[in-house]
């Protein structure tokens, strides 16, 4: 790890759900961290599969953030706004764990298995969202 890496995810543990919010969960600050995924997308694994993957971010206030992944043969876009109808996966979180989850600290298994991330759609998928970002594991 880097760093900036260690720095971030550092920042990232000492903070409370609002602060990372302030910070980190501004529309530029989301475009950074879903175009970091976007960026990691492995094609590969979903062997020419296109969709989307529909993030619905909802802060401590109860707001709605939804972001959406395009996902393309040739790789993938992060944009703000709804996905299609009929997205791939439904990823449903806080601002705060989403953050969590690209530092590091918080594993999004655990996330799943103690209810802060649901996801909703095609499960084949799902299994793959570890790989398809290049992390070991099905997430």
């Amino acid at each position: 790890m880097s760093r900036t890496h260690d720095a971030f995810a550092a920042y990232v543990r000492r903070s409370s759900d609002r602060r990372l919010e302030l910070t980190v969960g501004s529309r530029p600050a989301l475009r950074v961290l879903l175009g970091r995924a976007a960026h990691a997308y492995r094609p590969a694994v979903l062997r020419g599969v296109r969709g989307e993957l529909a993030f619905e971010l909802r802060d401590t206030r109860g707001r709605r953030h939804p972001w959406t992944l395009e996902l393309r043969p040739e790789g993938a876009r992060a944009r703000p706004g709804h996905a299609n109808p009929d997205p791939l996966l439904v990823i449903r979180l806080s601002v705060a764990d989403l953050v969590r989850i690209g530092a590091g600290e918080l594993g999004p298994g655990k996330a799943l298995l103690t209810g802060r991330l649901d996801v909703v759609g095609d499960f084949a998928i799902a299994a793959k969202l570890g790989a398809m970002f290049g992390r070991s594991g099905p997430f």
